[in-house]
């Protein structure tokens, strides 16, 4: 009988990529055998792999990314067997999990309950609750923005994090929302997913701009874009006192930044908030775990009060990455979220 053989999605150098076969391994006692439904694309730090930009591909201090890179850290996927000592999972059940372009792996069961996996609904497509992995990057911004309930904010690049973010804002009480990003579909989903508004900033000056839903600044500003160069622009469309959110991982440098015009002498706060804040314990002054968080931007999703399905542009097949990142990097204003489908 001839082995069975599973595909993965690798990145062996800068704009290469490759589909490699691997045999289908047998859960040892403590694991699970997965079969992914469905992979989400994160144009961020996967673009940022393959173009060659990511700050870990040249730190030798640091051992992830490194070429070849194995693609991809949000699917949901079913399991198909287990070893014979788990006993928390079942053979059929969904999980949301941080693995990625991979028709199966390997988890083991004690990672569950280090909230690196968490069960998901048995009802739901999967193209849709797979943004809840995504959503538990973006709720970070929330967990450090402190206080939502009324509250305004901005949120500056409007990729599938931002939109995640402005939609999470939205689900807990945030208004007035504005949004501001230079390509037009993504300011459209934008205003379905809640803003009040959102601006162009190569046809506006969004400080300026801003003050026609928040004269004042907004309480609360995220940076998504994943630039440093974008923080003093970000930084501009706060009140005075404000929060300024960094969440988009920051590349480059931010060299126009005025310390004391830009930022002491508004009082303003910059705060990080990176995805691994959120993990599986209690850090001093911050009390957001995967376990406590995780299960509530699922049922969001699934119960629609985070609305997804019309972020998804491209839900494509499994074979499609190459021509799924080439969009995602050239054609903004056709691609915004992209999901592979490993059941075809």
């Amino acid at each position: 009988m001839s082995e069975q053989m599973g595909r993965r999605w690798v990145v062996p150098a800068v704009r290469e990529t490759a589909l490699e076969t691997f045999p289908i391994p047998t859960p040892a006692s403590d694991e699970i055998l997965v079969r992914t439904e469905a992979s989400l694309v994160s144009a961020g730090t996967e673009l940022a792999i393959f173009t060659g930009i990511h700050q870990g591909l040249t730190n030798p201090c640091v051992s992830w990314p490194k070429f070849p890179q194995t693609m991809g850290y949000m699917a949901v996927v079913r399991v198909e067997a287990i070893g014979e000592g788990v006993h928390e999972y079942a053979p059929g059940e969904r999980l949301l999990t941080s693995t990625g372009h991979t028709s199966h792996a390997l988890l083991r069961a004690a990672d569950g309950t280090a909230s690196r996996f968490w069960k998901l609904p048995g009802e739901g497509p999967a193209h849709q609750l797979v943004l809840a992995r995504m959503a538990k990057t973006a709720v970070t911004a929330l967990c450090q923005a402190e206080v939502t309930l009324a509250q305004s904010v901005a949120v500056v690049g409007l990729g599938i994090i931002g939109q995640m973010t402005l939609r999470l804002f939205a689900a807990a009480g945030a208004w007035p929302l504005v949004g501001v990003d230079p390509v037009r579909l993504r300011r459209a989903a934008a205003e379905r997913g809640g803003a009040s508004g959102a601006i162009n900033p190569e046809t506006q000056i969004p400080p300026l701009a801003i003050r026609s839903w928040l004269p004042n600044g907004a309480d609360v500003v995220v940076d998504s874009t994943g630039w440093a160069s974008a923080l003093p622009g970000a930084m501009a469309l706060a009140r005075d006192a404000g929060r300024v959110i960094v969440l988009g991982s920051p590349r480059g440098t931010a060299p126009d930044v005025d310390f004391y015009s830009d930022l002491h002498r508004r009082s303003l706060r910059v705060i990080g908030a990176h995805d691994s804040g959120i993990g599986p314990a209690v850090r001093e002054g911050f009390p957001w775990t995967s376990e406590r968080i995780v299960p509530v931007v699922i049922e969001w999703i699934r119960s629609g009060r985070v609305p997804v399905a019309d972020l998804i542009t491209h839900h494509a097949g499994s074979d499609a990455l190459p021509e799924m990142y080439a969009g995602l990097l050239d054609r903004k204003e056709e691609f915004l979220g992209v999901v592979l489908d490993w059941t075809r």
